[in-house]
């Protein structure tokens, strides 16, 4: 969910929260070697320059920044052993990690005369992590990342 707030013309306030929920479960030849569970809360909060003369319309070009809080949950059966005789134990590790962020985007975007609104654009945007429950899920999330935005919406 994206709300844009044009306090006067041609400028705009951003603000996005955002969930995600990713599982992943693991296999080979029907074994199950382990699950993995990651679920993120966030939020962006930026601002935008449109060209156009109409609310949030034209080019647009602006800086946002970002924060987000993942929770990591990863099982794997004990010793990674199939137990004919039924379930194998499992292994649970689960760890926190909180990630910010800085965005550059530049695109284009249109409000119609009923106030339908669609856009289009890409940007950049370079993540770090301050803490994570392992050094290979930190080094996972450092670095300049592409992005690409997609708005369908209504103007008020």
């Amino acid at each position: 969910m994206n709300v844009e707030y044009l306090p006067v013309k041609h400028h705009a306030l951003i603000v996005n929260p955002y969930f995600q929920r990713n599982a992943i479960d693991e296999e080979i030849a029907g074994i199950k070697l382990g699950e993995s569970t990651y679920t993120t809360f966030g939020g962006e909060v930026g601002y935008r320059f449109y060209s156009g003369s109409n609310g949030a319309s034209g080019l647009f070009i602006g800086p946002s920044f970002f924060m987000q809080r993942t929770h990591a949950s990863i099982s794997v059966p004990a010793g990674n052993v199939v137990n004919a005789q039924g379930p194998t134990p499992t292994t649970t590790s689960e760890g926190d990690m909180t990630t910010y962020g800085g965005i550059i985007d530049i695109g284009g975007q249109t409000v119609l005369k009923g106030g339908f609104t669609a856009g289009a654009g890409a940007g950049l945007m370079y993540m770090w992590t301050s803490s994570g429950p392992t050094q290979g899920a930190t080094d996972r999330y450092k670095g300049l990342s592409p992005r690409i935005l997609l708005t369908v919406g209504y103007s008020f």
